[in-house]
């Protein structure tokens, strides 16, 4: 295999496939004659009978969920508020400008490193998937640890919209050569940091990260020995943060696959992960271990005739897949159709279909916002409403204050709930971690009532973490 799954703890953030995650083990069984640990019952709401979410929906088969270890309540830093350290060490061109002619005066290198406050709330930087829901699991020590998410994307940069910037405040700065000192004064400065399709959907899963890579961006005027003029730097920035950026589960593992690199030379998703399930290469074994993974990616093409063909020939290599014990999150896609119809996603239908993942899997479609309506973007369930959820699907705040959005980032969040979940419940299988994310899923009454018609639009409703943590000790 020409890919590999790398190991990385992260808070970063076509007709073929396009881009639109040790510890926690459970307690010992209690010996005969000894209280089992009591599981909490779901909060029910007081204040009206016809709240469509005082109750997890029909259970069938009564299972023992073991709890796991809780690490300490974690005393979590100041998240609000961020300082970043930004230092960059680059040799500064600086250029004469006379009688409308530009030549090099001198070339040195400089070192510069300042600091920058950053408001989380109005910043860049600012996550709008660490909920209250988030913050009450961490709070309880329920923050992912010791589970494995994979997210299978787009880790390569290309395209410019891929590059978040960062305005840093002006300053002056002088290198001391052996024919005199250079003082450059910066009249605008910009640090840009990497933000590929991947990092951003690996941002919102899990995991954590004091640093960030870049690049820095300085014009201004410059003055050596009896010279003046103008300069520009450019080069690669390291930024450190004086608090970490989380994902939802903060301290799960995040292994990154940078699918969209090698998909050429394969036969598609459903090839790879057939191969995985059987190989015996690094990337296969470390693939067996994830106890989630998360794809917000997909197939579609607007000719019917060319998704049936995907579909059949994907759903060969899914039938004959030996899977592992994961969780398959799965973006609906941002193509305004319906799931379950020729003319969307055929990836949502093999998922559907295919008797080796349609238990262990979850298809998630995007809300304007958490308690928000169906964007109008998103791919709703059709008749997969059954295995279709529902979440924020904004990602990372864009320079004009808008939010980067999609269902691709709608399935991280539902990813890192999983993944919280199974640190949790220990001994729930994947297909048990799905059936209790989609049976305790939060229903919106300003949706109308929950009907066929509702559902194939939104499915079971919006994953619940906090409900997803509360369950009856009942499962179907």
């Amino acid at each position: 295999m020409k890919n590999k799954l790398t190991y990385m703890t992260t808070a970063l953030v076509v007709a073929t496939l396009a881009a639109c995650g040790g510890g926690g083990g459970g307690t010992p069984m209690p010996a005969p004659g000894t209280a089992t640990p009591s599981l909490p019952s779901t909060p029910v709401n007081t204040t009206s009978t016809a709240d469509p979410n005082a109750a997890v929906t029909t259970a069938t088969q009564s299972i023992d969920l073991r709890w796991g270890i809780p690490a300490v309540s974690t005393a979590l830093s100041n998240t609000d508020n961020v300082t970043a350290q930004f230092s960059t060490t680059q040799t500064a061109v600086a250029m004469v400008t006379s009688y409308g002619y530009k030549y090099p005066l001198q070339t040195v290198d400089t070192v510069l490193s300042f600091s920058s406050p950053m408001d989380k709330s109005t910043s860049l930087l600012q996550g709008v998937w660490i909920t209250q829901d988030v913050k009450s699991a961490w709070a309880q020590g329920w923050t992912g640890k010791g589970v494995k998410i994979g997210i299978i994307d787009d880790f390569t940069a290309n395209q410019t919209s891929e590059f978040i910037s960062i305005p840093i405040a002006t300053s002056c700065e002088s290198s001391t050569t052996a024919t005199g000192t250079l003082t450059m004064c910066s009249s605008a400065r910009t640090a840009v940091f990497k933000r590929t399709h991947g990092d951003q959907v690996a941002m919102i899963a899990g995991g954590a990260s004091n640093t960030l890579l870049g690049a820095y961006v300085d014009t201004g005027g410059y003055s050596f020995a009896k010279e003046v003029g103008r300069y520009a730097v450019v080069g690669d920035l390291n930024i450190s943060l004086s608090s970490p950026q989380y994902g939802v589960a903060k301290d799960a593992t995040v292994m990154r696959s940078d699918f969209l690199t090698y998909q050429s030379s394969t036969d598609g998703l459903f090839s790879v992960l057939k191969n995985w399930g059987t190989g015996t290469d690094a990337t296969s074994q470390k693939y067996r271990e994830l106890k989630v993974v998360n794809l917000s990616l997909g197939g579609t093409s607007t000719n019917p005739v060319i998704n049936k063909s995907t579909y059949a020939q994907q759903l060969a290599f899914a039938n004959a897949t030996t899977t592992p014990d994961a969780v398959f999150v799965k973006a609906a896609g941002n193509s305004s159709c319906v799931a379950s119809q020729s003319n969307c996603d055929p990836m949502n239908s093999v998922f559907y279909n295919s008797p080796q993942f349609k238990s262990k899997s979850l298809l998630v479609g995007a809300l304007t916002q958490s308690n928000g309506t169906i964007a109008s973007y998103s791919n709703t369930a059709g008749s997969y409403a059954d295995r279709f959820v529902v979440a924020d699907g904004r990602g990372i705040r864009e320079s004009d204050g808008t939010y980067a959005q999609g269902t691709s980032f709608a399935a991280p969040r539902v990813s890192g709930y999983a993944a919280i979940l199974r640190q949790k419940f220990p001994n729930l299988n994947a297909a048990s971690t799905t059936n209790v994310i989609l049976d305790t899923a939060s229903w919106n009454t300003a949706w109308g009532a929950k009907s066929a018609t509702t559902q194939a639009i939104y499915g079971q409703g919006e994953a619940s973490l906090s409900r997803a943590l509360a369950p009856v000790g009942m499962l179907r």
